[in-house]
């Protein structure tokens, strides 16, 4: 069950960076509407395989963001789309992403209808998120014959819940399929909370222990994430790299600004 609080989700920063990331949150500009034990894993995901769909990729941004904020944050030659969307819009991202279900429980044909497009004319799908944006896609990759779609999910601080942390379980879902290899499940979380509710990184620490749970596999901490600043925490297995950073940048706001690092140090040179 979807909690009404979460729709209304702002994370606030560190209260000596809170007015910082209110005023990056505004300038956004944006709201409510679509705009276009087994044996622990090696130390992060290698380059995956070739395309398992035919036809040109496609990314999909939602959120609080727009491309002018996340430049370079795609796939080279993909076709680059943005639902741009927050918490307390109206609708609301989740609102959004609730519109889209068909009576198979499907969201993802609703998604590209939506941009225009249809499900045989677009190859691989990459789905990147910041803040509410995440509220979208973990609604999305509950069903599985549209989480087949998606070659990757990169997150940018877009792992909220409330009013308890809980693990999100469309992301459980998907870091499930990343594990079994040829999709990727990338995530940047800070310590800025929703609201009074718990922070980007405690709950994608909590969707990190219920994938562990589940599949048996070992987390491993440390390794490489090429942004600046790097993140405090590192954790990965096959196909899953978690890369928490705290109040660095300020919290909430710094993750678009390293979101093009992440897209074109992390996810490119995995994708194959």
């Amino acid at each position: 069950m979807e909690r009404a609080a979460e729709e209304e989700l702002v994370a606030e920063a560190h209260p000596m960076n809170k007015a910082a990331a209110i005023a990056g949150l505004g300038a956004l500009g944006v709201l409510g509407a679509v705009i276009l034990g087994r044996k622990p894993g090696p130390p992060g995901p290698g380059p995956g395989p070739s395309p398992a769909y035919p036809g040109p990729r496609l990314v999909v941004w939602a959120g609080p963001v727009n491309e002018s904020q996340v430049p370079g944050a795609t796939i080279p030659g993909a076709i680059l789309k943005f639902i741009v969307c927050a918490g307390n819009g109206s609708p609301s991202c989740g609102q959004i992403a609730d519109s889209w279900e068909d009576s198979d429980g499907r969201r993802l044909p609703g998604m590209l209808a939506q941009l225009g497009l249809g499900e045989g004319a677009v190859g691989d799908i990459f789905l990147g998120a910041f803040s509410a944006g995440g509220s979208i896609w973990k609604r999305v990759l509950m069903h599985p014959k549209d989480r087949a779609r998606v070659r990757a999910v990169v997150l940018s601080d877009a792992t909220y819940t409330s009013p308890v942390i809980e693990p999100i379980e469309g992301f459980v879902r998907y870091g499930l399929d990343a594990l079994q290899g040829g999709k990727l499940l990338v995530a940047t979380a800070s310590a800025s909370p929703n609201k009074s509710y718990g922070s980007g990184e405690e709950v994608l620490a909590a969707t990190r222990d219920e994938i562990a749970r589940r599949s048996g596999v070992s987390f491993e901490a440390g390794g490489s994430f090429e942004t600046s600043p790097p993140p405090e925490h590192i954790y990965s297995a096959p196909g899953i790299l978690f890369a928490h950073y705290g109040w660095l940048g300020g919290g909430h706001m710094l993750h678009p600004q390293i979101a093009p690092a992440v897209w074109q140090n992390v996810v490119q040179p995995r994708i194959g």
